[in-house]
């Protein structure tokens, strides 16, 4: 039948709001747990707005929540595109009870409730947590690059100081020439023409004068910050590598759950690298679902001792990382070995060379001991060439403070138990990341700066929980543990 002989007079749709939502629909959960956190925590929805006597009411913060949550659980994170969901999504429509806020409104709200929104994803967790859903015995951590809402033209602090530079020489040539002219005024053949001069020069010099402030100011700004780059749309955002080049981007960071594959925590770093986060990491997890891992997996990216020295100090977790290959390792499948003997601090080589003490020096704000051999054999040595080419020092080895630490990590991630338990990180938190960014598209945030950038990763990492919980457990059986869950957020 062709669609111009249907006879749409005669078709009947549901009688009840309630009957265009199945009872194990999505949205009576998230429904459910948005109006259990409000009403055991309704201190944390007091809104500002709407209480005058006068003017429209504003609209209710539990339901703005539960619109975003819906939102970036179908990939939907434009104010626009959730107010046309408001006027033709059924599910939506009986989510805010038929309410139609404006696009103004909703994006007004996610960026001002970020305490609200940080709040309900921790209380989120800590319900997959009570209800073991979460186990936060072994977790993975793992950073990715996400592009910044900003242009990939920046301000770079060289370029700026000669911007100001030469700026500084303009202005200095603009005021000579005004006095040049000031001189000329003497002289009545010339005074019209002097004075229109004037004009123009004061004119110019007022207009430099202007900007010279203004880029005095920003370089001011980025020395203050350390930053190297600066984007003016977006002053937070650092200049990142990342696959697509570089970019202005930031460092997410979260920690996934091996049980279930949940997102344990997340947070938003400005660093270009991840070798300084993962203590950040680890402390992350136990302030946001209250414990910390058993075991923290990572890769080489966070092989950094003082740090994985720092995490193991808190006597809870082990650190099972991926050690890079340094060049060191690679001459030791040559025969380049170095023992280390405690009682009379010295390395011997492959040869049985000793090397000794010889002086200390400061690299990288980092103490380096330097151990050299007594006499000159290396030039005879039949690994000279491959261990060293200094024909009149011989082979040294410079070593940090922490490397006999950094040795005992090396031994054990040969171990068989430690290589089992790192081929486990891939399958724990590389879809996570994969997924989240398929979710957010070609322009990933719609926000700027980092506490607001926050408010964006924590609404994904909560969506992406809730994604997973409705592939585990079936609707019913989740309202029912919701309904006996006691709210545990301050």
């Amino acid at each position: 039948m062709a669609i111009r002989d249907i006879n749409r007079y005669q078709m009947v749709l549901e009688n009840q709001l309630e009957d265009w939502v199945s009872l194990d629909n999505p949205v009576r959960f998230i429904s459910a747990l948005v109006l259990k956190f409000y009403n055991d925590k309704p201190h944390l929805f007091q809104n500002e707005k709407g209480h005058k006597k006068t003017g429209r009411r504003a609209y209710n913060p539990a339901a703005m929540l539960m619109l975003f949550l819906y939102g970036y659980l179908n990939r939907m994170n434009s104010s626009r595109r959730l107010e046309a969901e408001t006027y033709r999504n059924m599910e939506v429509i009986w989510l805010l009870g038929n309410d139609r806020p404006d696009h103004k409104t909703i994006s007004d709200f996610r960026k001002d409730n970020g305490k609200l929104i940080s709040s309900m994803a921790k209380e989120f967790r800590l319900f997959l947590k009570n209800e073991g859903f979460i186990s936060g015995s072994i977790q993975a951590f793992d950073g990715t690059k996400v592009k910044a809402l900003a242009k990939k033209d920046s301000i770079n602090l060289n370029e700026l100081k000669k911007r100001i530079f030469e700026m500084e020489k303009d202005l200095e040539s603009y005021v000579k020439l005004l006095d040049s002219n000031d001189c000329k005024e003497n002289q009545e053949d010339l005074a019209t023409a002097s004075e229109l001069e004037v004009i123009r020069l004061n004119a110019q010099i007022a207009h430099l004068t202007n900007q010279l402030n203004e880029q005095t100011q920003l370089l001011a700004l980025m020395e203050e910050k350390g930053i190297k780059d600066y984007y003016s749309n977006d002053a937070d955002a650092r200049k990142m590598k990342s696959l697509d080049g570089y970019i202005p981007g930031y460092n997410v960071q979260m920690g996934v759950d091996s049980k279930n594959m949940m997102i344990t925590s997340d947070f938003v770093s400005l660093d270009g690298g991840d070798q300084k986060l993962l203590k950040q990491n680890v402390e992350a997890s136990k302030e946001q679902i209250g414990i910390y891992p058993d075991t923290a997996l990572a890769d080489k990216g966070y092989a950094t001792t003082s740090e994985m020295m720092d995490v193991e100090a808190n006597g809870f977790t082990e650190c099972i990382v991926a050690m890079p290959e340094t060049t060191e390792m690679k001459k030791e499948a040559l025969g380049v070995t170095f023992e280390y003997d405690q009682e009379s601090d010295c390395f011997r080589c492959a040869k049985g060379e000793k090397l000794v003490r010889k002086f200390e020096k400061i690299k990288n704000e980092e103490c380096i001991t330097v151990y050299q051999v007594t006499k000159n054999p290396c030039k005879n040595c039949s690994l000279f060439g491959v261990c060293t080419k200094d024909k009149i020092h011989g082979r040294r080895v410079e070593v940090k403070s922490n490397f006999k630490e950094m040795m005992e990590f090396r031994r054990r991630s040969k171990t068989k138990e430690y290589i089992q338990k790192f081929q486990r990180r891939k399958a724990i938190i590389e879809h996570v990341f994969g997924t989240i960014k398929t979710w957010m598209g070609k322009i990933p945030l719609l926000l700027t700066t980092k506490k607001k950038v926050q408010i964006e990763i924590d609404l994904y990492a909560t969506c992406y929980n809730l994604r997973r919980l409705f592939n585990i457990c079936p609707m019913s059986e989740l309202l029912n543990k919701l309904d006996k869950y006691a709210t545990q957020v301050a």
